[in-house]
């Protein structure tokens, strides 16, 4: 336990007008003890006593009497006060105590003390609660988005970051400048609203500006006063002591009545953007397109809608210089990205680089705000232009961003759970702020009716793929604003990269292969070329042998792929990545761009052999357990309610729909009258094209995907996998339930068309891989299986030599201790996990049966952690280990 005292008493030096914020001392709290400063995402800072970088909480005692801690108590649940008790002890006036944060839950007066809980990076409520009354001492409600090895507390009675953590000491900032504080925070407002800009240190300058330019020791007005805000405004504060600035800090507030009223030349803002390549004079500009539609603002159809529409998705606001998005000069440091895309035409004269702007990077704030659950984060990071085609002014006004969180703009990652799934990362180098641009009604082409434009198909085809339960890149749909501007519906993405891999694979950054469109992306390509060699010979055996190619997480990435139709795939828009050093089972395959689908109901693409993705399929088809393989993905996805049948992808589908509905009104009062209106009073000779709108296009459309194309296409699809030759002449066996919890005793029966049923209960095939045999573990269905307990079947069916596609029904709940009655009880599959585990003298020996990754921890008899002793990649085989 860590209890520090210090003579100086806590510095009360701040009026009451200073504190403002929710992330204050809080106003309902006693303040007899004070939470002065935590660390939620402790990387490389202080230890515990078992070794581990815990988070941690420093309590305070600020008052002039001791307090016994007993029925005090930690929280980070607001609907359970008591969450974590102390022990009996006594914390002196003047004194600090320590609490790790670690989940580890210890609480013995004299030693360290541990929580029931971690803190979360991505901000979350806080608090300390007396005993008895539970009433609040101190609460942070909630406290923002962490940075890794930088504490939060207060500082003259303001909460702030410190980069120099203090645990178990008075705080202080050293050379760091407190950022100022905002006593109104980002969001909507129909009334004009007051705002306070404050700081603690009354040597300290705060310096703003509310058109969006970053505001810096000596550029931005000098604060004297309350600012009233009546209109959209980015409002950007810096805090200025000693020539030096604290980070900067920006609140857009907006007004509904404003944006629906933007108008089409904002001032300050270029009337032309990037040229248009393909006009006869190199230096002509596209036409820049900045105004909401009266068409559709005013339209009785439509006006009511708007407010709900700009609220019905977060909100992703940019803010910085201008300049840096629409200045028309070539200066690396200071020309416009988006004049620049880095796929432009050189100019005689002017510049000779077609890929100008490609790699220019701007320092910009970012800010995400949820209208419906009024979180959200802001943070300095770099902005970039993303994308390929996209980026050419003659393809789209509307262009992609990539965000980049590194320690030059600020925290070198953002940690925040920006997506809702279950088991998505939680902080994030990269972001990617997508414009839709091959489904949005900015674009016209061959390929692409605009008025099919439904902004959610990408997404689909990633949810498709991780609801098959492989790795997927997330998304979501947001309404961007570029300084207060509003800019349509995008959709915030992973960025797929090394450190993407990192969070849903074992080992770190440093160890991925990642490659996209044949390009090294991450690392290097020596193993993609081995597993290349090794499909395009169809040897199967040797790319699982060699850990080279996740089979299963190929099919299904072709499945998915061939189900939605992609056009715009196989030579481009594809991802591998493997690790070097814990290669798993080898290389998966990702989804993305997968925006050129659901065309063509019938469209096929199964037969298809044309880029480096279907080249494989046919290549690796030449053998016969991958065609079964296939046939085994087929029967789990387009069988039983499985992930490409109606009954998961309508829904799916359907709530995709929804969630952005009411949202495409604001879009196309944004960008439905681009090509009518702005392309098409530039070009010559373009078509006629309409207003897209929600009522005229997107409705329509979803309600065909959603009542005949989803509904048809998987019957469709199947069949043509069938009519290429992937599906056995024996069909799979037919269970009388789909498995789920058990309540009670289940008597599972198998049925099949024609053959004999061989089934197993440890999770392995019931076939011989490489052969017709029947494997050692499978046995014969003869009779009913009464299910007790939690468990895996899998069966097939022979006829002869030939194999049925595979079966698989799983339970849970039920008796734990027993699967099937009057079977043996097999848990695990064959030939994997550890065997033979014994000791002799200091020493560890253990047979691992399949190479993989293997963490064996030592604990004490008391449930102390002792030691690793290994945590990584193994060989199948013997291995051993010191216990010293």
């Amino acid at each position: 336990m860590l209890i520090r005292r210090f003579s100086a008493q806590w510095p009360f030096v701040l009026a009451l007008t200073l504190i403002l914020s929710a992330s204050d001392l809080n106003a309902t709290g006693s303040h007899r003890l004070l939470i002065t400063e935590f660390l939620a995402l402790n990387g490389s800072g202080l230890q515990d006593t078992d070794g581990d970088y815990s988070d941690w909480i420093e309590v305070y005692n600020p008052g002039e009497s001791a307090i016994n801690l007993e029925g005090w108590s930690l929280t980070d649940k607001q609907d359970e006060p008591y969450q974590w008790l102390f022990p009996a002890l006594t914390l002196n006036p003047g004194d600090y105590l320590l609490v790790y944060a670690s989940g580890k839950d210890r609480r013995v007066a004299g030693s360290p003390l541990h929580t029931n809980f971690k803190l979360s990076g991505g901000g979350e409520f806080l608090a300390l609660i007396e005993p008895d009354s539970g009433l609040i001492a101190h609460a942070y409600d909630p406290f923002p988005a962490q940075q890794t090895d930088v504490s939060y507390g207060l500082y003259l009675n303001q909460p702030t970051y410190f980069r120099t953590p203090t645990p178990g000491e008075g705080n202080t900032l050293g050379t760091q400048v407190q950022a100022p504080l905002f006593s109104t925070a980002r969001g909507f407002f129909t009334e004009p609203v007051t705002v306070n800009l404050t700081v603690a240190d009354p040597g300290t300058t705060i310096r703003y500006t509310t058109d969006g330019t970053r505001p810096t020791a000596t550029y931005g007005q000098v604060y004297s006063g309350p600012l009233t805000i009546s209109k959209t405004t980015p409002l950007s504060a810096v805090n200025v002591s000693n020539g030096l600035t604290s980070e900067v800090i920006t609140h857009t507030y907006l007004f509904v009545n404003d944006i629906v009223q933007q108008p089409a030349q904002p001032a300050g803002y270029p009337a032309e953007w990037g040229n248009y390549s393909f006009l006869p004079d190199n230096t002509q500009n596209s036409p820049a397109d900045y105004g909401m539609d009266p068409d559709v603002v005013n339209n009785p159809s439509y006006q009511s809608l708007l407010p709900a529409a700009l609220q019905s998705l977060p909100s992703l606001c940019i803010v910085t210089n201008p300049g840096y998005l629409f200045s028309h000069s070539i200066d690396p440091d200071t020309g416009g990205i988006y004049i620049y895309t880095g796929d432009v035409r050189p100019i005689t004269g002017l510049h000779n680089n077609s890929k100008l702007g490609a790699d220019w990077e701007r320092p910009t704030s970012v800010e995400y705000f949820d209208p419906a659950s009024g979180k959200g984060f802001q943070i300095n990071c770099g902005l970039r232009l993303h994308g390929g085609n996209s980026r050419k002014a003659t393809n789209s006004p509307k262009h992609s961003f990539r965000l980049s969180f590194r320690k030059e703009y600020g925290a070198s990652k953002l940690n925040y759970k920006v997506f809702d799934q279950k088991g998505s990362a939680e902080r994030f180098d990269h972001l990617v702020v997508r414009s839709t641009y091959n489904y949005a009604w900015i674009k016209d082409n061959s390929t692409h009716n605009p008025a099919n434009s439904q902004y959610i198909k990408d997404q689909l085809a990633k949810q498709l793929h991780r609801d098959m339960g492989q790795i997927s890149p997330h998304e979501r749909p947001i309404h961007l604003y570029i300084n207060g501007l509003y800019w349509g519906v995008y959709k915030l993405a992973e960025k797929l990269n090394n450190d993407f891999m990192s969070e849903y694979q074992p080992g770190e950054d440093v160890d991925f292969d990642v490659i996209n469109d044949d390009e090294i992306m991450d690392g290097n390509n020596v193993a993609f070329k081995r597993m290349q060699e090794l499909a395009n010979g169809s040897d199967y055996n040797s790319l699982l042998d060699e850990h080279l190619l996740d089979m299963d997480n190929y099919i299904d990435y072709m499945l998915t792929n061939y189900f939605i139709g992609n056009r715009d795939w196989d030579k481009n828009n594809w991802y591998v990545a493997r690790n070097r050093v814990e290669p798993g089972l080898g290389f998966v395959h990702l989804v993305w761009d997968a925006e050129t689908v659901l065309s063509d109901v019938n469209f096929n693409l199964v037969k298809t052999v044309d880029g480096e993705l279907t080249k494989r399929f046919s290549y690796l088809s030449k053998n016969a357990d991958f065609k079964l393989r296939v046939a085994d993905r087929l029967y789990k996805h387009f069988y039983n309610e499985g992930t490409l049948t109606p009954a998961h992808t309508v829904p799916t589908y359907k709530a995709m729909a929804d969630e952005i509905d009411t949202a495409m009104v604001a879009e196309s009062a944004r960008w439905g009258d681009y090509i009518r209106d702005v392309k098409g009073a530039y070009v010559s000779n373009l078509k006629t094209y309409p207003l897209y709108t929600l009522n005229d296009h997107w409705l329509p459309r979803r309600d065909y995907l959603l009542g005949q194309y989803l509904p048809q296409r998987s019957a469709i699809v199947l069949n043509q996998f069938k009519d290429a030759g992937y599906w056995p002449s024996v069909e799979p066996p037919i269970f009388n339930s789909k498995g789920g919890d058990l309540t009670t005793y289940h008597d599972l029966t198998m049925t099949a068309a024609k053959g004999s049923i061989y089934f197993t209960l440890d999770g392995s095939d019931p076939r011989v891989s490489g052969s017709s045999a029947i494997a050692p573990n499978a046995s014969q269905y003869a009779k009913a299986l009464r299910i007790a307990g939690p468990g895996t079947i899998k069966a097939r069916a022979k006829d002869g030599t030939t194999w049925s596609a595979l079966a698989e029904i799983s339970f849970q709940g039920g008796d734990t201790a027993v699967f099937v009655v009057g079977q043996p009880q097999l848990k695990q599959p064959a030939n994997t996990g550890l065997h033979s585990i014994f000791t002799a003298g200091n020493n560890l020996y253990a047979t691992l049966a399949s190479a993989g990754h293997l963490r064996l921890d030592v604990y004490s008899i008391d449930g102390r952690h002792v030691a690793t002793l290994i945590n990584g990649w193994q060989t199948a085989g013997k291995l051993s280990t010191t216990l010293t």
